[in-house]
């Protein structure tokens, strides 16, 4: 009886350990919800300041947006994909505001629509010593989570930047000689995209953002392989 319940526990130890340990080292914060293709930056105001995922070491799954999802995770380490073998939503009203209560609806759909599917996922380690979790449901979609927090100070860290900020007229790219062909998404502080550009449309190094209502803004760069960077601006 001793030897039976010793060699399940080695099988479940076994079965964390041949996980990728980054999985379980970090807590991610989702930077970027694409549905369709299309991008869904989160919201980010008094309700909701952060979404979070977290997976643990006992195969389970947590994540909140203002309702919180909890399931059991069964993992395939050799092909890098997982499944929710089950899953509970709380059921506290959802979210107040009407942005807001549409990205929590789109964000835990694209979960829980898909239970009987394997979500693929990858973790790539960044220069400025971040990590990116990009998870890949049956349908295509996909959730882009960082290990740092996206916020009003996000995406300092990268090498080029956009300026004059606070901007009136033109918003100018430093370094744009560093970006490869990409297109441009701009969102407002509530997620809702605004403008579409692609960077043959840039007028040399700049854009135009004069007939944007003033406020904060986040613009997104997107290059043909798919990577991503994001910077914040206000429009005065």
């Amino acid at each position: 009886m001793k030897n039976n319940i010793l060699i399940i526990f080695l099988g479940i130890s076994l079965s964390c350990l041949a996980q990728d340990s980054r999985l379980f080292q970090n807590t991610w914060h989702l930077h970027n919800l694409i549905i369709n293709s299309q991008h869904n930056v989160p919201p980010i105001n008094n309700e909701i300041k952060s979404i979070s995922l977290i997976l643990n070491v006992d195969n389970s799954l947590s994540s909140s947006v203002c309702e919180s999802l909890s399931s059991i995770v069964d993992y395939d380490d050799v092909n890098q994909t997982f499944m929710l073998t089950s899953y509970a939503v709380s059921l506290g009203g959802g979210c107040y505001l009407t942005n807001d209560r549409q990205f929590e609806f789109l964000y835990l759909h694209f979960y829980t629509n898909n239970l009987n599917n394997p979500f693929e996922y990858s973790i790539l380690s960044n220069s400025d010593g971040s990590k990116t979790l990009t998870v890949t449901n049956s349908s295509g979609d996909k959730a882009v989570y960082s290990s740092d927090v996206l916020s009003l100070n996000a995406y300092s860290k990268n090498s080029f930047s956009v300026y004059p900020n606070p901007v009136k007229d033109d918003l100018y790219i430093s370094k744009i000689s560093e970006l490869n062909s990409f297109n441009i998404t701009i969102f407002n502080i509530k997620g809702k995209h605004v403008l579409s550009l692609k960077s043959s449309d840039l007028n040399a190094e700049s854009f135009n953002v004069e007939k944007l209502s003033k406020g904060l803004y986040f613009v997104l760069f997107e290059d043909k392989k798919g990577r991503f960077a994001m910077k914040k601006f206000i429009k005065k």
